[in-house]
């Protein structure tokens, strides 16, 4: 299901740069270079389906070309949604997911559990964070893939108009 759009490193040897990701993922993969700008993920973040759960007041689009860019990080998608991965030290990424209408519930699930087990084997991987902010509980991670509730906290962010808290997962 998942399609490496970038990627730092390979396989076997987690200390060597590569240009293109050459791993099976899943079922599906597509070789990407790492250059890429992702414009499937970047579509689907900023779909209007997707778009007002994933950004603060004032913000009408979401640049991720840098984010991309940048070897510490990962986006894997589907052709549904996908994820990206942003480092946040070594070891450790802050998880940012995103699926269509048409691609939320199961097909998301499958390609979650393939996401991690990707980022836990082929990387330095070794914890994932998240948040789901309160006014989209649609968004917290799936059971069953090891998250665990760390802390909610009110206020967080402005979205709508509305202070919004969040609950952060690990």
């Amino acid at each position: 299901i998942i399609n490496a759009l970038h990627g730092g490193r390979s396989g076997g040897d987690r200390n060597k740069r590569t240009r293109c990701i050459t791993n099976k993922i899943g079922s599906v993969h597509r070789p990407v270079c790492s250059g890429c700008s992702g414009s499937i993920i970047v579509s689907i973040f900023n779909d209007e389906s997707v778009l007002p759960y994933v950004v603060f007041d004032g913000i009408d689009s979401i640049d991720l070309s840098e984010v991309i860019a940048d070897e510490a990080n990962y986006a894997l998608a589907t052709e549904h949604g996908g994820f990206i991965f942003y480092r946040q030290q070594p070891a450790i990424y802050h998880l940012h997911t995103a699926f269509l209408p048409a691609g939320r519930g199961k097909h998301a699930y499958r390609a979650a559990q393939e996401a991690a087990f990707w980022m836990f084997t082929r990387t330095d991987c070794m914890e994932i964070l998240t948040l789901t902010p309160e006014d989209n509980p649609r968004a917290r991670p799936f059971a069953g893939l090891g998250f665990a509730e760390q802390i909610s906290r009110e206020n967080d962010f402005v979205r709508k108009g509305q202070r919004i808290g969040a609950t952060y997962y690990a």
